[in-house]
Parts: structure tokens; C-alpha cells; sequence
């Protein structure tokens, strides 16, 4: 995690409901939690697909960026783009 890698401690995000007379505070901690969870799925999701090493799917449509370095264009690389686009396949 950035954090952990930053400061050295792994942040809690342990969010306890308190019982309390407040509706709209526990409907936005409810919400907060919901998107953490959300969150995580996705990045877990990403990870794995990172690990698989597939090739993502494109379709013609799509819209992609070409990086940069593997383009040969003139000029000083430390003022050009780090990438280009987005183009759209077109076949």
C-alpha cells in the first residue's frame, strides 16, 4: 500500500455503525463503507488481472494511447508526451 510504503504503519479502516439518533450520519457511513468495499473489489480484480498477464481485448471502436517511448518522434524526450492520444482502432 502507498501508505504503508510512505509513513511505515498500514492506516485501519475499521468503520464501527454507532447506535445513535442520527440518520443521516449512519446513511453516510453506510455509503463510505460501500464504496470502500467497492474499491477493494475492483483493485483486487485489477491485480489479478495484471498477474494473469493477458492482453486486454480490443474491439474495433475502442479508443486506446500509445505510450510514447515506443514511438519515434523528434524533439527532447523530457518535454514530449508521455503518451499519445486517444486514437480509435479503426480495424
Amino acid at each position: 500500500m502507498p501508505h504503508e510504503l510512505l509513513t511505515g504503519t498500514r492506516p485501519q479502516v475499521n468503520v464501527q455503525l454507532i447506535n445513535g439518533n442520527t440518520p443521516a450520519a449512519d446513511v453516510r457511513l453506510r455509503e463510505l463503507e460501500e464504496a470502500r468495499q467497492e474499491v477493494q473489489r475492483n483493485l483486487e480484480a485489477r491485480q489479478l488481472r495484471k498477474d494473469e498477464g493477458r492482453m486486454t481485448e480490443m474491439k474495433t471502436g475502442d479508443k486506446v494511447w500509445l505510450e510514447g517511448k515506443n514511438l519515434h518522434i523528434t524533439g527532447t524526450h523530457k518535454l514530449l508526451p508521455k503518451r499519445y492520444g486517444p486514437f480509435t482502432i479503426m480495424e
